[in-house]
């Protein structure tokens, strides 16, 4: 990547972790039945879902990392505190990665397809994921008559010093 779009893919990064931290935070007051009751939307529950999106940033880190792996990332733990560890340690090892990434990533599914994805697309398509993920839990939250903290990137973009990206979640 050029220095334009490693500073692109660093802010969006920074972006996400806050995004991610917000969640946590929301989901922080809730009692472990309320965090694991089932729910008809996507996963099984508010801690299925934030588990999903550590999950699949661990596994794009993996893959940034010249790594590819056969299976889901198994975290070390599905606790908020273990959770937030996770998505913490996953944002600083990703952002890092995005400093050291080729213009082009190789790597393999899943599967074990072959693929080949511009390092800046799975910065956005990890991005992406966890908006999508994190607009989930944020429905299912205002379902429970709870409102969630807003994870919007204008919201983000607006609270950082001229210049700056805050990592949130360090």
């Amino acid at each position: 990547m050029d220095g334009q779009e490693k500073e692109r893919a660093l802010r969006l990064l920074s972006y996400h972790a806050w995004a991610n931290a917000q969640v946590v935070a929301a989901l922080g007051n809730l009692t472990a039945d309320a965090l694991d009751a089932p729910t008809h939307e996507g996963f099984g529950s508010l801690r299925v879902v934030l588990t999903h999106i550590a999950a699949v940033d661990e596994l794009w880190l993996s893959r940034l990392t010249g790594h590819s792996p056969a299976a889901m990332p198994q975290l070390g733990g599905n606790g908020l505190e273990d959770l937030k560890r996770c998505l913490t340690e996953s944002a600083a090892g990703l952002r890092a990665a995005v400093t050291r990434a080729p213009e082009v990533v190789s790597y393999a599914t899943l599967n074990g397809a072959p693929q080949e994805t511009p390092a800046l697309d799975i910065v956005t398509h990890v991005v992406n994921h966890g908006t999508y993920h994190r607009g989930q839990i944020a429905a299912l939250l205002r379902q429970s008559g709870l409102t969630p903290l807003p994870t919007d990137f204008i919201v983000w973009q607006r609270m950082q010093p001229a210049g700056q990206d805050v990592d949130h979640l360090a």
